[in-house]
């Protein structure tokens, strides 16, 4: 944090791995009663701000802009997007319109739904000011729509990506566009690291200086390819009807800059979609009154914050009586026993006890285990490990990745290599489980502000 506190940082991102309510219950911890939840006009905002290597542009975000897709009350299809407004801009709200998909215990419903008088309600500007886009001229601008990557020449012209992108989506377009050509540029390896940041007058007058014209079509691009526009691939625009009396509701998300292969281009771009229930979260909470220009990345990996902290996160233990035989997970340099598991299951990988000695017994052996389930995941019974622990051992790791016994095409057994140990652990405390500080919200922002 080079010395900054959490009061000075203005937006961070917050990732949960238990998806949309466990983020954004972070998220407005953070950003307070008068903060909010970024839409996406915010992120344009922080990415206008900053260059491409910053975290605002390296990250995907989902936002708070939502998009509505119904029957306008003349009867057209037509596509609403409203930033931080309307039924969608509220938790219950998010949920309700999803809960159509989360709560089908068939998995065959898909996207969001809100009532037709809602969506009636945006469209008259009941809720604030909105902007709206005919949906069938969209089908006619490309050969495939929601599907193919845009040029900034096309973009700039396409209704239902400005509107996504708010009143700075010029700005924005035009932005990654130039962050498009250098990249094109450093892949023919045509100019100079400092030579980046040129506009498209000054890029064409050095390629010619520089007897280069050629490569301008080839592999500089005027106009670059920029961003995918796409829709929910789980429920498509195109083909998915639309219910009597409902309306299609997807929050959207904006991906980070990656380079792609397409139509036998290859570009720098970032996606522009509609989030899916089941798809991953974060979510960029802004405080009120505190400037910011980039997003703090936040706390990232649980596990590489328990890594760099972990001695301060060990919690005294009332019993201190040792847990058996265990497997070892490491830690950075150091060694622990892993928190234990229930039945013929998976190892947790998580680290509870400190081993302060240990000692190996014997040399590497072969442990097999029948496969229970889906090949791909190494499940045992630890008496399985018992049975062939030589005396002394009270510790074990694997060594490499399981593989297959197949018989007859069928997995049939998984065995793998594993080293018996004879350890002694620190057993008067214990580190703190990944879930229990993923959870905590002072905790956690303590060590962000730590790292």
């Amino acid at each position: 944090m080079n010395g900054r506190g959490l009061s000075s940082i203005g937006a961070m991102g917050f990732y949960h791995q238990d998806g949309f309510v466990s983020a954004w219950n972070l998220a407005k911890k953070f950003a307070g009663e008068d903060g909010k939840i970024a839409t996406l006009p915010d992120i344009v905002e922080a990415r206008l701000s900053t260059g491409p290597n910053s975290v605002a542009w390296s990250k995907y975000y989902i936002t708070m802009t939502a998009e509505y897709f119904g029957l306008s009350k003349g009867g057209n299809k037509i596509l609403i997007v409203a930033h931080g407004i309307g039924p969608m801009s509220t938790l219950d709200g998010v949920l309700k319109a999803y809960s159509y998909e989360f709560k089908d215990k068939d998995r065959n419903r898909r996207g969001g739904r809100i009532p037709r008088s809602e969506f009636l309600k945006l469209e008259s500007g009941h809720y604030g000011p909105v902007k709206i886009v005919e949906f069938k001229p969209i089908l006619h601008h490309y050969q495939y729509s929601f599907i193919g990557i845009l040029r900034l020449s096309r973009g700039v012209e396409e209704p239902l990506l400005n509107a996504r992108l708010g009143p700075k989506w010029w700005e924005y377009q035009d932005r990654q566009a130039v962050f498009a050509r250098e990249w094109h540029a450093k892949q023919a390896e045509i100019i100079p690291e400092n030579q980046c940041g040129l506009s498209i007058f000054e890029w064409e007058t050095y390629l010619r200086r520089r007897k280069l014209q050629h490569t301008i079509r080839s592999c500089f691009r005027s106009d670059p390819y920029i961003i995918k526009l796409g829709d929910a691939a789980n429920c498509s625009y195109r083909y998915f009807p639309l219910e009597d009396n409902m309306a299609m509701v997807h929050l959207i998300s904006i991906g980070q800059l990656q380079a792609t292969h397409h139509e036998g281009n290859e570009s720098l771009i970032c996606e522009i979609d509609c989030h899916e229930w089941w798809n991953s979260v974060r979510l960029v909470a802004m405080r009120k009154g505190v400037e910011f220009t980039d997003i703090h990345p936040g706390f990232g990996d649980i596990n590489e914050l328990i890594c760099q902290n972990w001695r301060s996160l060990m919690k005294p233990v009332t019993q201190n009586v040792y847990p058996g035989l265990r497997p070892l997970v490491r830690v950075g340099m150091d060694c622990f026993t892993q928190y234990p598991k229930q039945g013929d299951s998976m190892d947790t990988y998580e680290p509870e006890f400190l081993v302060t000695e240990q000692e190996e017994i014997g040399n590497v052996t072969t442990f097999e285990t029948v496969i229970s389930g889906y090949e791909m995941f190494s499940r045992y019974d630890i008496k399985e490990v018992q049975a062939i622990a030589p005396v002394g051992a009270n510790a074990y790791m694997f060594i490499g990745e399981p593989r297959i016994i197949y018989n007859h095409g069928r997995a049939e057994k998984h065995y793998i290599g594993i080293r018996f140990y004879s350890v002694k652990v620190d057993t008067t405390k214990r580190l703190a489980r990944a879930d229990e500080i993923r959870n905590d919200f002072d905790l956690l922002m303590r060590l962000v502000v730590k790292s």
